[in-house]
């Protein structure tokens, strides 16, 4: 696996004479149908790949520890263990491991907490499809386009 200076960079097959490079996401909702439409959301970027999903924030622990994902989604209230708990494990045990968190309400005050357990984003689901792309580029910057090999 080739490494960039800010994070890991995965090369998916891509045609003759271009290198693809693309960011791993664990999806993370207690919810499966919204935990199928964050994963449908980011399907639309060619940059991104879903490796993985999980129920609550004690299995995205175990899931992220098991797959390494550059980028984890995660809503902010689940069942055995909510996102914000969840985002504080996950950067101490994988600190390059961004982590964007999603919640249905769009208060300050969560968009605050989210921030201050570690998280390197926040977004309410309602703007995921609009503003989800944006976020995820301030994160990793140009490291996400294909490129054609020199």
């Amino acid at each position: 696996m080739a490494t960039s200076n800010q994070f890991p960079i995965h090369h998916a097959v891509a045609p003759v004479n271009t290198v693809a490079r693309f960011i791993r996401v664990l999806v993370v909702d207690d919810m499966p149908a919204m935990a199928e439409t964050i994963s449908s959301i980011l399907a639309m970027y060619p940059w991104v790949r879903v490796v993985g999903t999980a129920k609550d924030g004690l299995a995205a622990i175990k899931t992220a520890l098991a797959t390494a994902p550059d980028l984890l989604v995660m809503d902010i209230n689940m069942p055995v263990m909510n996102g914000l708990r969840a985002a504080m494990h996950i950067k101490r045990r994988l600190p390059d491991t961004r982590i964007i968190l999603v919640s249905s309400d769009d208060d300050p005050a969560v968009a605050l907490a989210a921030m201050d357990c570690g998280a390197d984003g926040f977004l309410p689901k309602a703007k995921l499809a609009s503003r989800g792309d944006w976020h995820i580029r301030r994160l990793f910057g140009d490291n996400v386009d294909v490129l054609p090999v020199p």
